[in-house]
């Protein structure tokens, strides 16, 4: 039984690295630029596979399919709102556009709508706030937190621990999301690539780190070596 972890360290680390790659693209400081190297893909990707081990571990834990989905939800969606609706509010604060006309404009509450649906692209700015950029481009990645915990259910009925096949067939779906990924990237459709279909690839490795976590304690310091190699660490 997994008792003790560090996926807390991780997750602060990784979210340290995505605020200082933003901070360095940002802030549009000639002293900050070279922030902007900071590795934040990998860093967010890092999250989607911490988060395939986790919640793969909180569905196996849970009493029931809806006991899972209340504490999935009880997690995300009430400080996810919180941020859209403050956000629509301070921000209005940094407008090019009056206190009146900024509440006045339709573009507010299309935000709020679209928004509190986790379709973020629908409405990702607010009026006369960041040259009507998107104000938390970050909110993607909460949408695919949510629809990844809604397939969870359905992975566990297919490559269950009552399949025999679990792992093979997990590495199939991991290579056709990762097909998937790369056919869109190629294309430089890269939004549509980072749906739910291409991110399963960062998913599904948590899940297989999950379902042999014994097996990947055992062999952790011949996979680091691997990756290294693979990253051209060393």
């Amino acid at each position: 039984m997994i008792t003790k972890n560090n996926f807390d360290f991780i997750r602060v680390l990784l979210a340290f690295i995505v605020f200082v790659g933003h901070l360095g693209t940002l802030s549009a400081s000639d002293e900050l630029r070279i922030l902007q190297y900071s590795p934040i893909e990998i860093a967010v990707f890092g999250f989607f596979v911490v988060s395939g081990f986790l919640i793969a571990r909180s569905y196996e834990r849970s009493s029931g399919l809806k006991s899972y989905l209340e504490k999935r939800i009880r997690r995300i969606v009430p400080a996810y709102l919180l941020v859209v609706f403050l956000c629509a509010i301070l921000l209005s604060m940094v407008s090019t556009y009056s206190f009146t006309e900024y509440f006045s404009n339709p573009q507010v509450y299309k935000y709020l709508f679209w928004n509190s649906l986790f379709l973020n692209f629908k409405a990702p700015w607010l009026p006369g706030v960041f040259g009507n950029q998107a104000v938390n481009g970050a909110l993607w990645t909460l949408k695919i937190e949510m629809s990844y915990y809604f397939c969870v259910p359905l992975l566990f009925l297919l490559f269950g621990k009552n399949n025999k096949y679990r792992n093979t067939s997990l590495v199939v779906m991991y290579f056709l999301s990762l097909i998937y990924l790369n056919y869109f990237e190629s294309l430089h459709k890269i939004s549509t690539a980072k749906q739910l279909p291409g991110t399963l690839s960062y998913f599904i490795p948590g899940m297989l780190i999950y379902f042999n976590f014994d097996w990947f304690v055992k062999h952790k310091n011949t996979l680091f070596l691997l990756q290294s190699l693979r990253s051209g660490l060393i």
